[in-house]
C-alpha cells in the first residue's frame, strides 16, 4: 500500500488517509492533476447515490458524460487553475454545492480537493441561523414584556440559544395546563424552573405552589403527606386530621421533586389523581378532587427504570 501524504512527521497510507476523510461530515474527492478520482469518502457516497469503486480511478470528464453528475468542478478548477465552487446534480436528483481546491507542488497541481455539502442540509441550516437570529432579536423583548409580571425573570441571564430554547419553552408550556417532567443533574434549577413555570401560568392568580422532595421523606409517612388524613387514622395522628399536599395546592402547582423515589404503591395512587383529579385520605373512604397541575422533577433515567420494572410506564 503506497504512501499517499504526510502531515508534519505523520505519515499516511491510502488506507489510513481514507479513514481520516470517511471522519468528515462533509462530502469528500480527492483527484490527480489529471482529474483521476483517487478517491471519496462514505458521505460523498451518501449524497451522491454512487459507489466509490463505480467512480474511483475514472476520470471526472468521462463520468459528466456518462451521467453520473451534471458538470465537473474539478475540470474546472483544473481548466482556470484555481479554486472553483458549483452547484452539482447527481443522477439520482440530489444536488450539493461542490468546492474544488488545487494543491500544487514545486511544479504545478499535484491533487484537487473536493468539499461536497447537500443541498437541501445546507438550505436546512440556514433556515436554523435565519430562526436563531430571529430569536436573538425577539427574545429580550419578549422576556421584557413577561419580566414586568414575574419578577424571577429579571434574576434570569440568557445568553446562550441553550437558555433561550428552555425559557421560550417555558412560555409556551405555561399557556396549558399539562403535566410537566424536568429531568437533569442536581443543582441545575429544576426546582428554580418548576416555579418559574408556575409563575407563567394562569394557576399563579389561583393558587398557590408547593414542593415535596419524595426522596427525603420516609416511604411510611409519604403517602399522609401527599392525600392526608383523617383524624385518628394511625397511632399518632391528629384528632383533627391533616390536609395533604394534594389538597393544600388545589388551584395551583405542585412539585414532586425527585418522582424516581416515589415507591411503586403510590405511583398507582398517584396515577388516580393525575388521570381524575380525585383522592382519598387515609382512614377516610371519602373521594375529594383538587385541581393541581403536577411538576416533577428527577435526575434520574426514568426509561431504564421502567425497563427494570423500577417505575410505572404508564
Amino acid at each position: 500500500m503506497r504512501k499517499l501524504t504526510s502531515l508534519g512527521n505523520i505519515a499516511l497510507n491510502q488506507h489510513e488517509f481514507r479513514l481520516l476523510i470517511d471522519s468528515l461530515s462533509d462530502g469528500v474527492v480527492l483527484t490527480d492533476a489529471a482529474g483521476i478520482i483517487i478517491m471519496v469518502n462514505h458521505n460523498w457516497e451518501k449524497i451522491s447515490g454512487i459507489k466509490g469503486d463505480e467512480v474511483e480511478n475514472r476520470n471526472v470528464r468521462i463520468l459528466v458524460r456518462k451521467g453520473y453528475y451534471s458538470h465537473s468542478v474539478v475540470a474546472q478548477a483544473l481548466s482556470e487553475g484555481q479554486s472553483a465552487a458549483s452547484i452539482v446534480r447527481f443522477n439520482n436528483g440530489a444536488e450539493a454545492l461542490i468546492t474544488a481546491i488545487p494543491v500544487r507542488g514545486d511544479d504545478g497541481i499535484k491533487l484537487v480537493i473536493c468539499s461536497v455539502k447537500d443541498l437541501i442540509e445546507l438550505e436546512a441550516n440556514y433556515k436554523a441561523w435565519e430562526n436563531s437570529q430571529f430569536l436573538k432579536a425577539s427574545f429580550p423583548k419578549e422576556l421584557k414584556e413577561f419580566s414586568k409580571e414575574v419578577p424571577e425573570l429579571n434574576n434570569i441571564v440568557a445568553h446562550s440559544s441553550a437558555m433561550r430554547s428552555l425559557l421560550r419553552s417555558l412560555f409556551q408550556v405555561a399557556k396549558v395546563d399539562s403535566t410537566v417532567l424536568f429531568t437533569g443533574e442536581s443543582g441545575t434549577g429544576k426546582t428554580f424552573y418548576a416555579r418559574l413555570l408556575h409563575s407563567l401560568s394562569p394557576r399563579s392568580g389561583r393558587g398557590c405552589f408547593l414542593a415535596i422532595n419524595c426522596a427525603a421523606v420516609p416511604p411510611a409517612l409519604l403517602e399522609s403527606e401527599l392525600f392526608g388524613y383523617e383524624g385518628g387514622a394511625f397511632t399518632g395522628a391528629r384528632r383533627e386530621g391533616k390536609e395533604g399536599m394534594v389538597e393544600a395546592a388545589k388551584g395551583g402547582t405542585l412539585l414532586l421533586d425527585e418522582i424516581a423515589e416515589l415507591p411503586l404503591e403510590l405511583q398507582a395512587k398517584l396515577l388516580e389523581v393525575l388521570h381524575s383529579k380525585t383522592f382519598v385520605r387515609i382512614g377516610s373512604t371519602r373521594t375529594r378532587f383538587s385541581d393541581v397541575r403536577f411538576i416533577c422533577a428527577t435526575n434520574r433515567n426514568l426509561e431504564d427504570m421502567v425497563a427494570k420494572g423500577q417505575f410505572r410506564e404508564d
